[in-house]
């Protein structure tokens, strides 16, 4: 066996040693070898990896934000190009817009207003129910309608958005108390005929209120709870309801309405809220009421009922209170009481409002006897809301008059009718039972009303000169 390890080398073994290389010669330079570049370790690798992905993404952003810039720069070329030329414009023209003036700016398109609001009311006088009345209303089985005598007017009442009546007689359902003046008492019945008729609002507040005494407020109460969509003024079942304001919202426009009498013919109530007063004792009330429905409302309306009867032109009394509605801030007056019509008005509250006045409406139906309480007078008043305020825009009164006829079939026999002076023809007035009550007669009348001389438009005669020396 041989053993490799003890062997000794033979020179065929080793090969012969080789001549050692010449030196490589550049341009007669030397050239050095470069040294052999060591194994990068794995940290260095790792390293040497996120400097790359850093630097790509990093040039990825940079030439990301380049393309999104000239996309926008391409876009808005056309706007940019536009505006250029309106500004080279505007420089051109600097002179004309340094001189454009207040007035061409206010000029320029506003914001439309909202449009006005309307409301429509029709107002009428003292109802009052004497027992020829009550007869005429009487039907054959034994039970009252009293619609006929509004038929000449029924379709006006109806169109209006509002229509208002003086109910001067208590209501009672009692046949025993159906009376005559001094005291009267009416058929429960007319407040279905006044609704019937198209009457929205109807005013108890009278010197007549409690000639009944509780019963006449308890039977006309609840006469009125039958006909919710009508609002009773002027009389209370309680406190708790004599402290509410009545308020009639009608086209957006909200109507607060109050209702006063100046006495009770000496009757006193149980109760002080039974009947709305006004006077001196009452006064502090009557204010509050005033302020509290302006606070609920749009416009505050006031019906007064007040004056000296058969006197055609306003107390003192009645002026007084007018203005001191006026300085609270009350929109409209609608007077009653005096059994004629008395002049319209227009009074200027403290705070510089103006409030239009009918002192008195005079009678809408009756059976007086003098021909100045046939004829009374009917007001149309157009309230207004519009971004200055809310307020009466328009104001007239239209005289009516109360037509009786014999024919009738219960009692008396006689026939009540109410209507426009215009339709009250020679005709009509032949058949009227008083002879006074002929056409050219109301219209002196009326002339007499509306167009008072100085002198007879105050209470006083003295004063009357007075007033013409100042």
């Amino acid at each position: 066996m041989n053993d490799l390890q003890n062997q000794t080398p033979t020179p065929s073994d080793n090969p012969a040693p080789q001549a050692s290389p010449k030196k490589a010669v550049k341009h007669g330079v030397p050239s050095k070898k470069k040294p052999a570049r060591k194994p990068l370790t794995r940290e260095q690798r790792r390293r040497r990896f996120h400097m790359m992905q850093a630097g790509f993404f990093f040039t990825m952003g940079v030439v990301f934000t380049l393309i999104m810039f000239l996309l926008i720069h391409l876009i808005s070329l056309p706007f940019r190009d536009k505006d250029s030329d309106s500004t080279d414009s505007a420089a051109a023209q600097s002179s004309a817009v340094s001189a454009v003036s207040e007035a061409e700016t206010a000029a320029a398109p506003a914001a439309t207003p909202e449009p006005a609001k309307t409301v429509t009311m029709l107002a009428v006088g003292d109802n009052l129910i004497h027992s020829t009345l009550i007869e005429y209303g009487q039907q054959p089985d034994g039970s009252y309608d009293f619609t006929e005598i509004y038929s000449y007017l029924q379709e006006d009442i109806q169109s209006a958005d509002i229509a208002c009546i003086q109910q001067e007689t208590i209501f009672v359902t009692d046949p025993a108390e159906y009376t005559n003046y001094p005291a009267f008492g009416t058929p429960a019945e007319m407040a279905d005929s006044l609704a019937e008729v198209g009457f929205d609002v109807v005013c108890h507040a009278s010197n007549h209120a409690l000639d009944k005494g509780q019963t006449g407020i308890d039977d006309t109460v609840a006469a009125w709870k039958k006909h919710p969509e009508v609002t009773m003024l002027g009389i209370h079942e309680s406190q708790e309801d004599a402290d509410e304001i009545a308020v009639i919202e009608k086209n957006g426009i909200k109507i607060a309405l109050l209702d006063y009498t100046y006495g009770l013919n000496g009757y006193v109530a149980n109760n002080d809220y039974t009947v709305d007063q006004i006077d001196e004792e009452h006064r502090d009330r009557i204010i509050g009421q005033v302020t509290k429905a302006k606070a609920l409302s749009d416009i505050v309306v006031v019906f007064m009922h007040m004056g000296n009867e058969d006197q055609l032109y306003a107390s003192e009394e009645q002026k007084q209170w007018a203005q001191l509605f006026a300085d609270q801030g009350v929109g409209l007056i609608i007077g009653s009481h005096p059994h004629v019509a008395e002049p319209t008005d227009v009074l200027t509250g403290s705070g510089g409002n103006k409030m239009p006045v009918f002192y008195s409406l005079g009678n809408f139906v009756s059976s007086q006897k003098d021909n100045f309480n046939m004829l009374g007078g009917l007001a149309h008043v157009t309230i207004t809301k519009d971004e200055t305020g809310t307020y009466v825009s328009d104001f007239s009164m239209d005289p009516v008059v109360t037509l009786i006829q014999s024919g009738g079939t219960v009692g008396m026999g006689y026939k009540f009718h109410t209507m426009y002076l215009s339709d009250y023809t020679e005709e009509l007035a032949a058949t009227h039972i008083r002879s006074n009550c002929t056409p050219a007669a109301f219209k002196s009348l009326w002339e007499e009303i509306t167009n008072p001389a100085p002198a007879d438009n105050v209470d006083d005669p003295a004063a009357a000169g007075a007033q013409l020396a100042a």
